[in-house]
């Protein structure tokens, strides 16, 4: 869409016209459309009230509500189409509020990425408030060590040989850690 023309251009293009020079001259002279010019024209009569119609301000107010429309929809949707947009198998809870923290991240608003997965509002914030559990503290730190081990093998030692480094080097890992699958 091309930028908006000054309200100085589109009055001094309203002054031209109410002069007497012809629409389709004046809109050429100025690089306008023809009808761009008639709907400045349009809206000069209708905002004081010469003219029955929308006004400047009834307009963009519908603009907005449309836009919120269209937001509050993605919400009324079917819960289980909601749903559908994580893996198979997957519970929304699962991974649902890491999901509503990304789209908050990228300037979604909390609620309606909330409706749109089917989780409550109030759940998210609950979750976003509680400290990592000792099983997140401890995946982190192993994640860590991982790291730290692949990085002093100049990245050379695949999984096999950081998993022994792990069980046999540092004796990180423990026989219950093993019996875990993932």
């Amino acid at each position: 869409m091309p930028a908006a023309h000054p309200p100085e251009f589109r009055r001094r293009a309203l002054d031209l016209v109410a002069q007497g020079n012809p629409v389709a001259q004046t809109a050429r002279d100025l690089g306008i459309s023809e009808s761009c010019l008639r709907n400045w024209m349009n809206r000069d009569a209708v905002d004081p009230g010469r003219k029955a119609g929308v006004t400047t301000d009834e307009h963009k107010e519908i603009v907005e509500l449309r836009r919120r429309n269209r937001v509050l929809e993605i919400g009324d949707r079917d819960p289980q189409a909601r749903v559908g947009v994580l893996r198979e198998g997957e519970r929304a809870p699962k991974i649902g509020f890491r999901l509503v923290q990304e789209f908050a991240a990228d300037g979604v608003p909390v609620a309606v990425a909330c409706r749109f997965l089917n989780i409550s509002t109030s759940g998210f914030y609950e979750w976003s408030s509680r400290p990592p559990s000792p099983r997140a503290v401890a995946d982190a730190e192993l994640t860590t060590t991982i790291r730290q081990i692949h990085a002093d093998s100049r990245e050379t030692y695949g999984a096999p040989r950081v998993l022994a480094e792990l069980r046999l080097g540092l004796g990180a890992l423990t026989s219950a850690a093993n019996a875990s699958p993932g």
